[in-house]
């Protein structure tokens, strides 16, 4: 595989002087890292689908359990299970993985892909709790939503790397 690179202009500034450089990116690369470049567009179209199904699933449960459950025990409940839920979508339409092999590495993943997703999400309300604002319901819920979407772009990355099929050693 040739490792090409894109040159990418970006503004520079340093005081009293702007300017430009080129940067080269290894993009070919970094495309090889997150799925066959030929495949990235679709993949991500559908890891894109799938995520707004699992972040509007988000809402709706978070949204119905804050009623009964403490906020925090809320999102923690709500996360588990669209994570177990994006999981198991992702890794069959996104990255076409099916049967046994490698679940176990996949759905570590999806932990790790959760932890993430926790951390950003309760970091999201304590601040919010923190900020002090009284809020609608509605809007609690909709601000917690928007910090999964945080986590979306790591949580691709995790995927992407976990999910890619291991060739044979000596192959």
């Amino acid at each position: 595989m040739t490792t090409s690179t894109s040159p990418i202009p970006l503004a520079l500034s340093t005081g009293r002087k702007q300017g430009f450089a080129v940067v080269a990116l290894p993009l070919r690369r970094i495309a090889a890292h997150l799925g066959h470049s030929d495949m990235l567009m679709p993949r991500l179209f559908r890891f894109g689908t799938i995520g707004g199904i699992t972040a509007v699933g988000y809402a709706v449960e978070y949204g119905l359990l804050s009623f009964v459950l403490p906020d925090q025990l809320a999102n923690l409940v709500t996360l588990v299970s669209m994570t177990m839920a994006n999981t198991a979508l992702n890794r069959h339409f996104t990255f076409g993985r099916t049967g046994r092999k490698d679940l176990h590495i996949h759905y570590l993943a999806g932990v790790l892909a959760f932890l993430i997703a926790w951390t950003v999400t309760a970091g999201g309300l304590a601040i919010l709790h923190l900020i002090g604002l009284q809020v609608s319901h509605l809007v609690e819920s909709l601000w917690v939503t928007a910090f999964t979407l945080v986590g979306t772009a790591v949580k691709y990355g995790v995927f992407a790397i976990s999910f890619q099929r291991r060739e044979p050693a000596g192959t």
